[in-house]
């Protein structure tokens, strides 16, 4: 599958921009609740949801907050979406006034060259995070680029599928091998 923002773009000539999105959201490719600050502020426990954990993250320590697009004709989000809306967002989702502190964050972990051991960082070909990963192993910490059609963000861990690539397969199987070996 392409990027939603892929696809978007392809479909923007002679359509509407937000009959696109919509679309695309019909499709399944989205799921537009997640936005909400009603969704995040939600803590019931749903082992398919990972949506707050991330969002947490981000609003405490990474930062990486997804605005719009500087030209607005090429934007996917509304300008709306800026770092005022996130600060809003990690307030109703967590009842604090927080924000991350990036320095910080890079002073403990290391930055561009992360003081890390036991820790895998994979990333699919087709993720759009690749580029703000670790893509080359040292010490103990293991990186991986899984090159596979529709090997996307967080693919390593979906369930398994039998027609999963076997590049994924081979993947999945080197993460547990890997865990296996720090936990005896």
């Amino acid at each position: 599958e392409m990027c939603i923002r892929d696809r978007y773009q392809r479909r923007v000539h002679g359509e509407e921009r937000i009959d696109s999105l919509v679309q695309l959201a019909s499709e399944g490719k989205t799921q537009l609740e997640t936005y909400t600050y009603k969704y995040v502020a939600n803590t019931t426990f749903d082992p398919e949801r990972s949506d707050r954990q991330w969002l947490y993250q981000t609003c405490t320590q990474v930062g990486w907050f997804q605005t719009a697009y500087r030209d607005p004709k090429m934007a996917t989000r509304s300008h709306r979406v800026d770092l005022t809306y996130y600060k809003g967002l990690c307030q109703a989702a967590f009842g604090a006034n927080i924000w991350p502190d990036i320095e910080n964050t890079n002073n403990q972990f290391g930055a561009t060259l992360l003081r890390a051991t036991n820790l895998i960082m994979t990333n699919g070909i087709e993720d759009p995070w690749q580029w703000a990963s670790e893509k080359q192993s040292h010490g103990s910490m293991i990186a991986m680029v899984i090159r596979c059609e529709g090997c996307a963000h967080c693919i390593d861990i979906v369930n398994p599928k039998p027609d999963d690539s076997i590049r994924l397969v081979f993947a999945r199987l080197r993460i547990v091998h890997n865990f296996m070996r720090w936990f005896k």
